[in-house]
Parts: structure tokens; sequence; C-alpha cells
């Protein structure tokens, strides 16, 4: 029996969490037999009418997933294998399969609380070790994992994030020009407001220079476990902070918007872009080496640590044949991406290991 960690159902349906969501979405279209494991609360954001859950335990915290969790699957028959899909799962359960997007604790601490970082720094090694395989949502994660932790490389398995359901439109053909005569015309940028997203040197590029009318625009929800280092881009005019928006809303951003930025200075896989593009937004990302990976040459690349760079990149997407020469492209990046190509490759990693005939 298959068995899913549903720890992010008790969670909003942000990041990692979305990824969990889509892939167990996708097993239902395979036809894949498997049963959520998941606390008694849990989120009505998710459209769970389609899964198999079992409530289990009491709280919704990492002593849910340590505890609980781990303890109702030691009775389980030995031909069971349970899947996380977000944050850590039962670190000392070999009958595992763990999923790490990213080491961007270990690559730059002063970006998380100290509790977190060392949470992490002290848990991972062993989740690493214990499970059976891990999965991550880029190469360039994978060589990061590498880097860290003596395992064998055929223990990680790539699986690549998509556009989720709920924000993927019938994609333009071309860039819709008129968005540039909007009353009040903006860029967007989405992400969890965290250090490493680069909001503070966005701002100050956005600043300074003098778009007529322009609005910056960033959609996202603040994490406690990340560093505040944003009280100096407050009270901004021109600057809006939204907050966390209903995917519905969230759509209609990425449709209106002049242009999508997203100057981060570290990602595993990083899916705004991808959702800003399938949405016929033209994008501006930082010129770090999973971008290469994922996005080619369909967005404009900036040095994410030089103001003057991301400024630039926000003045040179203004420019109609830019943006349509990137959107040409669009289709060709969003074809490698889906969520059924890579819930087909966890099932491929399931057949090897003997979970699936």
């Amino acid at each position: 029996m298959i068995y899913i960690n549903g720890r992010f159902l008790s969670q909003r349906p942000t990041g990692v969490n979305r990824f969990a969501y889509e892939i167990c979405r996708a097993f239902v279209s395979l036809n894949i037999h498997f049963i959520i494991l998941a606390p008694s609360d849990i989120k009505r954001d998710y459209d769970v009418s389609m899964f198999k859950i079992v409530h289990i335990g009491y709280l919704k915290s990492h002593i849910w997933e340590q505890f609980f969790l781990p303890f109702y699957l030691f009775s389980r028959i030995k031909g069971s294998i349970l899947l996380s899909f977000t944050g850590l799962g039962p670190i000392f359960m070999r009958r595992h399969i763990a999923t790490i997007h990213d080491l961007s604790f270990l690559e730059n601490p002063l970006w998380y609380s100290k509790v977190y970082y060392y949470f992490y720094k002290l848990l991972t090694p062993i989740l690493v070790q214990n499970a059976k395989a891990i999965l991550t949502v880029s190469e360039f994660s994978k060589k990061t994992i590498l880097k860290y932790y003596k395992i064998s490389q055929e223990k990680i398995t790539v699986v690549y994030n998509a556009v989720p359901k709920s924000l993927y439109p019938n994609l333009k053909s071309k860039v819709d020009a008129s968005v540039l005569s909007l009353n009040q015309p903006y860029f967007l940028a989405v992400s969890s407001l965290d250090p490493r997203k680069n909001f503070p040197r966005l701002i100050s590029a956005f600043l300074s220079v003098n778009f007529p009318n322009m609005k910056l625009y960033i959609i996202g929800k603040k994490d406690r476990v990340f560093r505040d280092v944003h009280s100096v881009c407050e009270n901004q005019d021109n600057v809006i902070y939204l907050g966390y928006v209903s995917d519905e809303d969230l759509q209609q951003y990425y449709k209106n918007a002049v242009a999508f930025v997203y100057p981060s200075l570290y990602e595993g896989f990083g899916i705004p872009p991808l959702e800003a593009m399938a949405n016929g937004c033209p994008t501006v990302v930082s010129d770090i080496e999973v971008f290469r990976e994922v996005y080619g040459n369909s967005v404009i690349y900036v040095n994410p640590l030089d103001t003057e760079s991301i400024a630039d990149g926000l003045q040179r997407i203004l420019d109609e044949r830019i943006r349509i020469e990137l959107m040409s492209k669009v289709s060709e990046v969003l074809k490698n991406y889906s969520w059924k190509s890579s819930a087909t490759r966890i099932v491929e990693l399931l057949r090897k290991l003997g979970y699936i005939g």
C-alpha cells in the first residue's frame, strides 16, 4: 500500500504544499491507489473529494509528523511505503520516500531563525540516511544535496514542479500590449516575504526608475521563520503589499500585470515565474543556475545582487518587441513541465523499488 504524508493539507496551498497536492491529483489521473494520512484539521482550500483520507493522531505540527504518523505506520504491512512531498517527514522511517526541495538553510543560515536553522540542520542528515529514496525538484537541487550529504546519486530522483491546474489558463499566442495602457499599470512579484526573495533590492530598483503611474504589487505572506528585513521598504506609495490572495485573484494579477519580476537569490526550482508565463506575463528573473536550467532563454535575466541590473531588466521588459519575443518561447518551456509527467517519474521509482507491480 502507498501512503502519503498529508500534513500539507493542514497548511495553505502555497509553495511545497502545492507541489504535494498536485502530485496527489496526478496520481489519481494515473489510477495509482494510495491513502493520505492526515491530521484531523485540514484546510478548506483543497478539493479533497477525489482522495481517500484517513485522519490520525492529534495536533498538526512536527510532533504529529514525527510521532503520530510513524506510530500509525509501524503496524502496517511490510509491503507499504510512505511518501512525504514537503518538509521532512518521519526522519527515522526506512520505508519512506522523502522530498528535499532545497537546502537554502545550509546555503545561507542568516535567512532563517536560529530555531528553524538548527532544527533542519540536525534532522535533515538523519532523514537523508534513513529514507529509501529522496525526491528533489531540479538538477541544481540534486547537485546541492550531493554536495552536503554523502549518498549515492542514484538515491535521488528529480521531479520537476509545474503550473497548478487552478492557475493554468489557455496560453495566449502573443502578448496583449494593451496592458501597458491600463489606468494603473503594475509590475508583479509573488512569493513568501523572506530574505532570499530579495525584495529590498527589487523595491530599490523599482523606485530608482521614474516609471510614470507604475505600481509594484507584492503578493505573499510573511513567514515567522524568516528574519525581518523589510521594514526599510515599507510606507512607499507605489509599492503595495497585497498579502495572501486566492488562486482566482492571483491569476487575474498575473494576467493584468505589465511584467512579472522574481529576483530571488536562491531557489530549488521557483514556480511563480512559470505561473506568470502560463498566464501571458513577460518575466524578469535573477541570473542563477536553477533558473537557467528551468527557463532557458524565455525570460530576461538580471544580477540579483545589483540594483542597477534589476532596474535595467524592468526597463527592458517594457519594450514590446522583447516582450513578444520572450512570450513566443513560452510554450516550448511549459511543455517540459507537467504534474502528470512528474508523477509518472515517481511511479517509475515506486515500480523500481518493488512497491508497484
